[in-house]
């Protein structure tokens, strides 16, 4: 079947001699640009479903105008049954369109929509992909846009063919006068149809690409194999994100079982982490808390294994301010679903110690020089275990040295959560959400069919830990729980008093600025050796963006971030070129 980008019309390329059959491909990358639509991610969608022969994954990039309603326009989008319900698990997920970058995701993970919304050329310069077909909908030459149409410049041209290889098809339903003389001139050769006026063509310029493009120059990489180090949130996410592309991915970790360091806390929440000036990290918690509900919806049990309650936010002296996204989860149910899907093997009692390359595969090793694993990249996601590793690669490969000394700082951090049977005294004084500040208190959390409450987590240095240590602890929570809900930590004097408070205790790995650290540990076009690490106590909230985000720069694939949001993240940021602008 012939992709057709279709808006209702269902353009199809073959009319122009521009065939474009996406048959044998493992990914598709469309990049639509203009007016706000869906009918063309829909009809595409909807193709991609009735063709036997389609690609794994199909993206789709679509760039508008900010402050559309696109919810809207999906729910009331014609198309008869086979639309409908596309349509409405669209609108369902087209909520807080704030401007920038929104991956929504269907089919399992294997069709994604990148929603793009604000000034087209800083968001053209955004992206870091390069689609093989680009859907130009009501373009127009105007340095004067409004909602339904988009400015074009020479500059504009300039952004757009960055995200374009040699090769790339354009389909435009409508092209203004000035318009193909820009194209032309930016390395486009274009053809008018008779059959509609539509314009077509192919980015095939005269000269080659700049060197500043050539790390994400490249076509959808296929498949391959993935030992990923490290079997809690951050590396069972990535194995995820990798087996949902067709990867054959082993995890390796220590413990006989998943999710048995940090990722094993009891319970916790996702929750934003707004700012006045929306820092990068408030914007990669927004995106990575969508990203986390829609995972949680598709593997867990409400009420049992997650509740999205919303969560109020409190701090003295402070508005209180109401997450209505926000909600409590268990980790490890989440884990072990991740590593359940087909194509995720896990090998427990593992302790990697030694990985050296040899024949383009990686061979891990444990301290015995038994072999453990091997495969063609590797992810260490092992937590304060990344950074041991880290260390023994750069004595064992001093050729990494140099790079792995751009990584930022990371060290580790123990917590303590206080936790404790819910008694009616202690029912009667809670809300009917988690309440979040300096500290935290989640109630009526089932555990074996028992409903429980959870104070926390302390930030502790990484000691052996002691009844002392502990006892401290407990008494840290509660001072904080004083503070943050007077009337709890009342009803809850009793239990800390008489020592019938329960603990869970472990450590996490964070970053020098407490943003994770997601990318390649090495230089070159195509890195084989990636770290996904430091989330900290924020992976609730940020493993499946990180995820997401890797997978996407290791496959070629449209990024689900802005790449000046990405670059934050990067595990080379000290000297990161993500965010390099034309």
């Amino acid at each position: 079947m012939p992709f057709s980008p279709g808006t209702g019309a269902s353009i199809l390329l073959e009319p122009s001699g521009l065939p474009q059959v996406w048959a044998g491909q493992h990914a598709w990358r469309i990049l639509q640009i203009g007016a706000p639509d869906v009918s063309g991610f829909l009809h595409t969608w909807a193709n991609w479903k009735a063709d036997a022969g389609r690609p794994r994954m199909l993206h789709y990039v679509a760039v508008s105008p900010a402050g559309s309603d696109l919810a809207k326009l999906a729910a009331n989008q014609p198309g008869g049954p086979s639309l409908e319900p596309l349509a409405m698990a669209l609108s369902a997920q087209c909520h807080d369109l704030t401007p920038g970058f929104h991956r929504l995701s269907f089919e399992g993970g294997q069709v994604l929509l990148t929603l793009c919304l604000g000034e087209l050329k800083p968001l053209l310069r955004e992206q870091r992909f390069v689609a093989d077909t680009v859907f130009f909908l009501n373009p127009t030459v105007d340095r004067q846009p409004d909602e339904t149409a988009t400015a074009w410049d020479a500059w504009t041209v300039k952004a757009l063919a960055r995200c374009c290889h040699r090769g790339t098809v354009i389909v435009g339903s409508a092209l203004a006068a000035g318009m193909p003389t820009l194209l032309q001139q930016g390395g486009f050769e274009l053809a008018q149809s008779h059959q509609g006026g539509y314009w077509t063509g192919r980015y095939n310029p005269r000269w080659e690409p700049s060197t500043t493009r050539q790390a994400y120059l490249q076509l959808s990489t296929p498949p391959a194999t993935c030992a990923v180090v490290g079997a809690g949130l951050a590396g069972a996410s990535v194995a995820a994100s990798l087996a949902r592309r067709g990867w054959e991915v082993v995890v390796l970790d220590t413990a006989m079982e998943a999710a048995q360091g940090a990722s094993g806390l009891p319970v916790g929440l996702m929750i934003p982490q707004p700012s006045a000036d929306d820092s990068p990290r408030s914007r990669i918690s927004r995106n990575g808390l969508r990203m986390m509900h829609r995972e949680a919806a598709r593997w867990l049990h409400a009420g049992t294994d997650w509740a999205p309650s919303g969560v109020m936010q409190r701090r003295p002296g402070e508005p209180e301010v109401w997450h209505p996204s926000g909600a409590w989860i268990k980790p490890a149910p989440l884990v072990r679903a991740w590593l359940g899907l087909t194509g995720v093997r896990l090998i427990g009692g593992a302790t990697v110690t030694s990985m050296t390359q040899r024949r383009g595969e990686w061979v891990l090793r444990d301290s015995t020089g038994q072999e453990l694993a091997r495969a063609q990249h590797v992810v260490l996601a092992a937590a304060t275990g990344t950074q041991v590793l880290l260390d023994q690669l750069g004595q064992d490969q001093p050729a990494l040295q140099e790079v792995l000394q751009r990584l930022p700082a990371m060290s580790a951090l123990a917590g303590q959560v206080s936790w404790g049977l819910q008694s009616g005294r202690v029912g009667d004084t809670l809300l009917p959400f988690p309440v979040n500040g300096s500290g935290s208190l989640i109630g009526d959390v089932p555990v074996e069919g028992v409903a429980c409450w959870f104070a926390g987590a302390t930030y502790e240095p990484p000691l052996p830990e002691t009844p002392a240590i502990r006892s401290a602890a407990h008494r840290a929570n509660f001072e904080r729980l004083k503070d943050l809900l007077p009337a709890v930590a009342h009803a809850l004097e009793d239990q800390f008093e008489q020592d019938r408070v329960q603990s869970w205790r472990n450590v996490r790995l964070v970053s020098s600025n407490r943003l994770p650290v997601v990318g390649p540990l090495m230089d070159g076009k195509s890195p084989t050796l990636w770290v996904c690490s430091a989330l900290g106590s924020r992976g609730l909230t940020l493993a499946a963006l990180c995820a997401e985000l890797l997978a996407a720069r290791l496959c070629a694939e449209p990024w689900p971030i802005e790449a000046t949001l990405a670059a934050s993240v990067d595990s080379l940021r000290s000297k990161s070129a993500l965010a390099h602008k034309e």
